[in-house]
């Protein structure tokens, strides 16, 4: 298993190695199935959803944009 720092490493030099379609709606979770089928050097322990870890890992590096709808932004 690898550490949590060298796993966001890993996924995300895999993401920008990655041939799939990373303008689709669905890139993140086409790019976590690509991961868990494909992508068997990149295993860790997360006690959450690790689909989630992932998205937000690749948000966070400003690789896609969080697309999340259910979010209120405080304005009426």
């Amino acid at each position: 298993m690898m550490e949590h720092d060298d796993t966001k490493r890993a996924v995300l030099l895999e993401w920008e190695e990655w041939n799939g379609d990373k303008s689709s709606a669905n890139a993140a979770l086409l790019f976590y199935t690509y991961l868990s089928t494909d992508r068997h050097n990149i295993r860790f322990r997360y006690p959450g959803d690790p689909y989630q870890l992932i998205r937000a890992w690749l948000i966070e590096a400003g690789f896609i944009q969080d697309t999340n709808t259910n979010r209120r932004t405080g304005s009426s």
